[in-house]
């Protein structure tokens, strides 16, 4: 409340004092309520604990109290701004043609290290204001004005307050504004260093370490550290070739399963596994004493049927004849199935192999079904390579790939192998997961047998030598960050 007196020191032109002692009285209450301002607004910052909080408290506060339409602050990081708080809203989208727009608008004011007006301020300096004019002209002409925030001289970030067109910004606003930018500036900057006391230990670490190079002296330093650039610059340019490295087991491209044709009983086994044999060697004899008693037997009725048939024919019972035909028929056919059943008991090899597995526990004697699996034979000139590749390489895996296969029982020996089949479907064993991928050999070794293990290396393509050597860890941990 302001009381007006006439002051009793100029007698001689009271009129004059009477015009002046209002005005004195309504700036003094004009700063009173500025001040009042301030310090709301730097209660307000510091009643925070983090800085992003006190941030949005501050925008919308200052909002409030201005008579403003938005207010945005940002922060400085090198040498833009990004915009950090937006008043009335806690969350925002950080990539929107308004915020860019915005940063433009603090990137010019701190560019020029003044603050900026659009309109343009009566009795203000002439500055650039082309950012200002795009962002009112996308605001339906709204008055703008970027402060700068300052700590220690330093210039942290930017305030951009923005009102209404009829209600443009004044001198005293303005002037206000800057003592708020000027005052709350210390204030977030001790909170934004509380918050990425990280960063800024790693950047002044950094610095130090730069002090020390620059420095006279610390000749082991700057080797250390020159020799440190030039091997990460030569595993960031050079190239080598990445290969998928997997567990490899050699099989026979064909497998015939040798099995029981009859139910019967084991006379004899003749190979192992292991043993190489020729086409037609005998592998397995079965018991053929049965059949041969069942052959003698249908050969005797076989026999009689064609006496009586002759014995019909003479005497011309054309009834019987008829009779006897059709039983000698059926007996010399069941003799033709016998005697065929009697063949097959004596297994020989369908074609030159090795023998890879048997029934090592069947000895004379012992029985069998019909079906059942004795010895299971493979070609021994034509192999293919079951190679077992993780599930976190099998993206890189294509047919018609080169690679390499090195053996244990061969170690001194490398074969060269293509990639021909990718089973989709994934196997989990011994716990991991893999893929079983076909690969052939391009040529033929006579040292080779079923069932050698190995090693199998795929060369997918080229590659950094930085990438090479730490795709495993970079991969994991954008795993462990995306489950997270």
């Amino acid at each position: 409340m302001a009381i007006f007196k006439i002051s009793s020191q100029s007698p001689e032109n009271p009129a004059k004092h009477a015009g002046l002692e209002p005005m004195a009285a309504a700036n003094q209450a004009q700063s009173i309520n500025q001040e009042k301002t301030i310090i709301s607004l730097i209660s307000t910052c510091l009643e925070k604990e983090h800085f992003q909080a006190a941030a949005d408290a501050l925008v919308t506060e200052l909002a409030t109290q201005l008579d403003c339409d938005r207010v945005c602050l940002g922060i400085s990081k090198g040498k833009h701004n990004v915009v950090q708080a937006f008043s009335h809203s806690t969350q925002f989208q950080k990539r929107t043609e308004l915020l860019r727009l915005i940063s433009a608008a603090m990137d010019e004011s701190m560019d020029q290290k003044q603050l900026v007006t659009h309109p343009k301020l009566a009795g203000t300096s002439s500055v650039i204001r082309y950012a200002h004019k795009q962002l009112a002209r996308t605001q339906n002409g709204k008055s703008i004005c970027t402060v700068l925030l300052l700590a220690q001289q330093d210039i942290i970030g930017a305030i951009t307050f923005e009102r209404l067109a009829e209600k443009p910004f004044n001198k005293q606003l303005v002037i206000l504004c800057q003592r708020v930018a000027l005052l709350i500036g210390p204030i977030l900057k001790m909170k934004y260093d509380e918050a990425n006391w990280f960063n800024a230990y790693i950047l002044s670490r950094l610095l130090q370490y730069r002090d020390e190079l620059v420095a006279k002296g610390r000749y082991s330093k700057k080797v250390l550290l020159g020799s440190g650039l030039m091997l990460l610059l030569i595993l960031g340019l050079a190239e080598g070739t990445h290969r998928v490295s997997t567990d490899a087991v050699l099989e026979g491209k064909i497998q015939r399963l040798v099995t029981a044709p009859i139910d019967g009983f084991i006379a004899g086994i003749n190979v192992r596994p292991g043993d190489t044999v020729q086409q037609g060697d005998a592998l397995v004899n079965l018991d053929d004493r049965e059949l041969k008693l069942e052959v003698l037997r249908l050969s005797g009725e076989y026999e009689k049927f064609k006496r009586e048939y002759r014995d019909a024919r003479a005497k011309y019972d054309l009834t019987q004849v008829g009779i006897i035909s059709a039983k000698m028929q059926q007996a010399k056919a069941e003799l033709d199935v016998t005697q065929e059943q009697l063949k097959r008991l004596h297994i020989t090899a369908p074609f030159d192999g090795i023998i890879i597995e048997g029934t090592l526990d069947q000895i004379e004697g012992s029985p069998v079904e019909r079906g059942q699996v004795l010895l299971k034979l493979t070609p021994s000139n034509d192999y293919r390579i079951i190679l077992k590749v993780d599930d976190r390489d099998i993206a890189h895996i294509k047919p018609d790939q080169a690679g390499k296969l090195a053996l244990s029982s061969l170690p001194g020996t490398t074969l060269d192998i293509t990639v021909k089949n990718i089973t989709p479907v994934s196997i989990a064993e011994q716990g991991r997961n893999y893929f079983k991928v076909e690969a052939k050999l391009e040529a033929k070794n006579q040292l080779l047998r079923p069932g050698m293990q190995g090693v199998g290396k795929i060369e997918v393509g080229e590659r950094k030598l930085i990438w090479l050597l730490s795709h495993r860890l970079t991969e994991w941990l954008h795993y462990q960050w995306w489950s997270l």
